[in-house]
């Protein structure tokens, strides 16, 4: 090999060399840097739960402090794709409510088409498919109610005629005949200034407001309006209710994200009612069975926080996912059953919801009842679904066998499977 040639190898030897060096030392570089990846312990775990009540005179929004209950594994965020479908609707057309009867396989879910005021039934033990049972048309029911006395099932539809809302009260059969005739709706009609009104937990009463003039009564009453006792007397008209259990009933005034609003609970032997939560902007709630927390979002540092307020410890828990308590509902056993947006879209909370400026795409969690601890149940996105779900009127049945709820973008009723698919 001549001199020339000797000189050109060398000096390709030489950059080899020097590229490969230079290669080593950007990697070892690049691995100092790269963040590390740790397997999850507990230890690591998110909490999400023991912060102070932060609307209550706090100065800077609180972060939980660390050691507290409720914490939420990166394994319990995931949910895998269900070989199974769980999630399945139940009517195809707008509804105007619905409402569950009994237990286990002898659960009844009753609901009204919104357009024809016809009642229909579904046994989920028996499968999806709605029988209808009234044939009286209802036009533009806007609210359905339910309960049971004895044998039958009592029914209070709400709807508009002439503009002016009317109460119809009315009642089925408990049990009818497979293949019985639909049934022609009779009863009477309750009072036109009836708002706000909700079930007991026994579903036997109801409770209600009246306007008269300038005041507002809370009444409780059979749902044919017998049997009245007033239990409530304010000149405030603007209240949100429910009847969380038999002793009390929750007064919640109306908000938006820049007026407070505030929470009450109403002993119904003494007529007294008590302050729960004070003054949150925006402030949406929903109490549990046994009256122990609170579900319940707000408006707070122009960003919605949504969690779990402890009323004896005075604890509020913030959770791993930001709704609106309307978009939730709780168990018997306390277990509470959130739908959620997967992107909370930037909004005045709750009025933008409300009025229907703002929509979601929602994904299905479950809290647990004594350490607040978040589970991811089911993401309609993931498992393949093209339908966008904004849920609202969540209820779950008495076994935690499944969801019912219905989709605001169009009024149609759902169930998600709880405990297996279809």
């Amino acid at each position: 090999m001549s001199l020339k040639g000797l000189l050109i190898l060398l000096v390709i030897i030489i950059l080899a060399v020097a590229i490969a060096a230079g290669a080593t030392f950007l990697y070892f570089v690049w691995q100092e840097t790269m963040p590390k990846l740790t397997p999850t312990t507990k230890s690591d775990e998110q909490t999400v739960a023991g912060e102070p009540l932060f609307p209550t005179g706090e100065t800077q929004k609180p972060e939980p402090p660390a050691g507290q209950p409720g914490t939420t594994t990166e394994e319990e965020l995931v949910v895998k794709k269900p070989t199974l479908v769980p999630l399945v609707k139940l009517a195809t057309k707008p509804v105007a409510g619905f409402f569950m009867l009994g237990s286990g396989t002898s659960t009844q879910v009753v609901f009204a088409d919104r357009a024809s005021g016809h009642l229909y039934v579904i046994r989920p033990s028996e499968g999806i498919n709605p029988v209808r049972v009234s044939n009286t048309t209802i036009p533009k029911i806007y609210e359905l109610y339910g309960g049971q006395s004895g044998q039958e099932i009592k029914i209070i539809a709400r709807y508009l005629k002439g503009g002016l809302p009317q109460n119809f009260s009315t009642g089925l059969p408990q049990d009818q005949p497979a293949g019985a005739e639909p049934a022609v709706l009779e009863g009477k009609f309750l009072s036109s200034q009836i708002y706000s009104l909700v079930v007991a937990p026994a579903q036997d009463k109801i409770f209600y407001l009246d306007r008269t003039g300038n005041e507002t009564q809370g009444i409780i009453a059979d749902f044919d309006g017998g049997k009245k006792t007033i239990v409530f007397d304010s000149p405030f008209n603007e209240w949100l209710t429910s009847w969380p259990d038999a002793s009390t009933i929750a007064l919640q005034s109306k908000t938006t994200s820049d007026i407070p609003g505030s929470l009450y609970f109403l002993d119904i032997k003494n007529k007294t009612p008590t302050k729960i939560i004070s003054n949150v902007p925006g402030l949406t709630t929903l109490v549990s069975p046994d009256r122990k927390k609170v579900a319940y979002s707000a408006q707070w540092q122009k960003e919605l926080v949504f969690g779990v307020y402890d009323i004896k410890e005075r604890l509020f828990g913030r959770l791993p996912f930001r709704t609106l308590a309307d978009k939730c509902t709780w168990s018997k056993s306390g277990s509470l059953y959130c739908a959620a947006p997967a992107d909370l879209p930037l909004a005045a909370y709750p009025e933008d919801w409300y009025s229907g400026e703002v929509s979601s795409n929602d994904r299905f969690w479950k809290v647990g009842s004594e350490n607040y601890r978040a589970q991811l149940l089911f993401d309609p996105q993931l498992a393949g679904f093209n339908e966008a779900i904004d849920a609202t009127s969540l209820s779950v049945d008495a076994d935690e066998s499944f969801l019912l709820f219905l989709n605001k973008k169009d009024l149609n009723l759902w169930l998600l499977n709880l405990k297996e698919g279809f």
